[in-house]
């Protein structure tokens, strides 16, 4: 059975109608210079906990980063 809603539709999902368009420029540009603070620690290296957990956060920040930014300047 097809349902009446289209699932694919871009307007649909929350970033891309109840967010702001400055929440998601700023959320686009972070997707984009996120990675390259990845790559910073990932250079110093993450022998310790702490450089671990940052190192976690920075992906899951850009994950969420690249979620919030999806639909920016489509």
């Amino acid at each position: 059975m097809a349902s009446s809603t289209p699932t694919n539709d871009p307007g649909s999902t929350i970033s891309q109608s109840t967010l702001p368009e400055s929440v998601r420029a700023g959320a686009f540009w972070l997707a984009v210079l996120l990675p390259f603070c990845s790559i910073a620690v990932l250079a110093g290296g993450v022998d310790t906990i702490s450089r671990s957990v940052l190192f976690v956060g920075l992906v899951v920040g850009n994950v969420v980063a690249l979620v919030l930014g999806h639909g920016y300047r489509r």
